[in-house]
């Protein structure tokens, strides 16, 4: 009964480990992408002086092409050229439009982290030849 037991026990742990090791860090990112947007909402929320934002200018005129240089994330989260950041405030002025943003530099890590924890688990790397 006992040896049943911890068959069962090696079995459950095994399979968890394993699914952990498939999916954990998925999770972890996930879960750390989801808190960091929670923390630049509160940052955005404390009413933050727009000396500190960023401001990008995108023009709207076909001819300059400025509008495919943006990515847009969620609702007022953006990516452009290749930085990430949260929007405070847009304002249009003409043809162009303003984007009053903080950087989200922690997302970027988490971002970084989790493409080079899968390229280092994934990747192919044959053994060295002597």
């Amino acid at each position: 009964m006992k040896v049943e037991f911890l068959k069962r026990l090696t079995s459950l742990l095994l399979s968890l480990l394993f699914i952990y090791n498939a999916m954990g860090y998925f999770v972890a990112y996930k879960s750390s992408r989801y808190f960091n947007r929670l923390e630049m909402r509160a940052a955005i929320r404390k009413k933050v002086s727009l000396n500190s934002l960023e401001v990008i200018k995108i023009s709207l005129l076909p001819k300059n092409n400025q509008a495919s240089e943006i990515q847009f994330i969620k609702k007022n989260e953006i990516k452009y050229h290749g930085r990430f950041y949260d929007i405070v405030r847009r304002k249009n002025i003409g043809d162009s439009v303003f984007f009053y943003c903080l950087h989200d530099k922690k997302e970027e890590a988490i971002i970084k982290n989790f493409h080079q924890h899968v390229e280092t688990h994934t990747s192919y790397q044959p053994s060295a030849k002597s």
